[in-house]
C-alpha cells in the first residue's frame, strides 16, 4: 500500500523512518499546510520523499497515482487533528498503523487505527503492557513505557521517555510531555496537557 504522511516536522520524519526501515508500506510523499507548501512544495522532506501538496490537493495527487490509498498523521496538533482525519477519510483514504517492530507490545492489548508507535533507542524499549487500550490516531513516541490496565483515548500524544503507570485513564486529545511520569490510577481529562509528574493515586478497599 502507498501512503501519504501528513506533516513535515520531526514526528512525520520519524514515521517515515520507521516505514522506510521496516518496509511496512510504500511512502508516496508528505502533505502539509498552506504555509509549509509555499516554502517546501516539491522539496525533499525525508530521503527522496517530497512534500506533494496540501490536504485540499489529495484527490489530484491520488489521480496521478491511483495506488495511493492510505494515510497517517504525523502531527501532535490536537486542534487540527479532528479535521485532518475527517478530510482524509471522507475522500476514501484508509488510516494505517505504523508500529516499530522493535517495540514490545503485549498481545493482550488493543490498538486502534492510525496509530504511530515509535522506534526504540539502544537504552530503553517502548513497552506496552497487558490490557492496554490505545485509541485511534494516537502517537506513542520513543522510549515510552505504558503499564498494565491503562486506557489512552483517541488523538492523544505521548511524548518520548514518558512512563504511564498502571490503571491510568487518559481521555481524548491529550498531550503528555516528554520525560513525564503519570502515577498509577490517575484520570486525565480531555484536551489536557501534562507538563509535570503526577503522583500515584492510592485506592483503598474497606
Amino acid at each position: 500500500m502507498k501512503i501519504l504522511i501528513y506533516g513535515i516536522k520531526k514526528t512525520a520524519k520519524n514515521i517515515a523512518k520507521v516505514i522506510y526501515q521496516e518496509k511496512v508500506y510504500e511512502i508516496a510523499g508528505f502533505i502539509g499546510n498552506k504555509e509549509e507548501v509555499k516554502k517546501f512544495k516539491n522539496k525533499r522532506i525525508f530521503l527522496n520523499y517530497h512534500l506533494l501538496g496540501t490536504l485540499e490537493e489529495i484527490n489530484n495527487i491520488k489521480k496521478n497515482d491511483n495506488q495511493i490509498n492510505g494515510f497517517i498523521i504525523g502531527t501532535g496538533d490536537a486542534i487540527r487533528k479532528e479535521g485532518l482525519y475527517y478530510e482524509f477519510e471522507k475522500n476514501n483514504f484508509i488510516p494505517v498503523n505504523v508500529i516499530a517492530k522493535s517495540s514490545s507490545i503485549s498481545l493482550k492489548s488493543k490498538i486502534g487505527k492510525g496509530v504511530f508507535v515509535g522506534e526504540n533507542s539502544k537504552i530503553k524499549n517502548v513497552e506496552i503492557g497487558n490490557n492496554v487500550f490505545i485509541g485511534n490516531y494516537s502517537i506513542i513516541k520513543e522510549n515510552s513505557k505504558i503499564s498494565n490496565n491503562t486506557i489512552i483515548e483517541s488523538k492523544t500524544v505521548i511524548e518520548k521517555n514518558t512512563k504511564i503507570q498502571r490503571g491510568v485513564k487518559i481521555s481524548d486529545n491529550c498531550k503528555i510531555k516528554k520525560n513525564i511520569t503519570v502515577g498509577k490510577n490517575n484520570k486525565i481529562k480531555s484536551k489536557s496537557i501534562i507538563k509535570k509528574n503526577l503522583e500515584p493515586i492510592q485506592r483503598y478497599s474497606n
